[in-house]
């Protein structure tokens, strides 16, 4: 089971970093558990 992976600034933070990944490459796949590898690695 899965909660918020972070709220207001941390949140975006996670979002641009992954919406970043995603583009910069074109096979790109990103789940929970690599979602919070993003977020600890803020």
């Amino acid at each position: 089971l899965y909660g918020a992976l972070g709220v207001g600034g941390t949140k975006m933070k996670i979002h641009r970093a992954a919406i970043a990944r995603i583009f910069a490459s074109a096979d790109a796949f990103l789940d929970a558990e690599e979602l919070l590898v993003i977020g600890e690695s803020l």
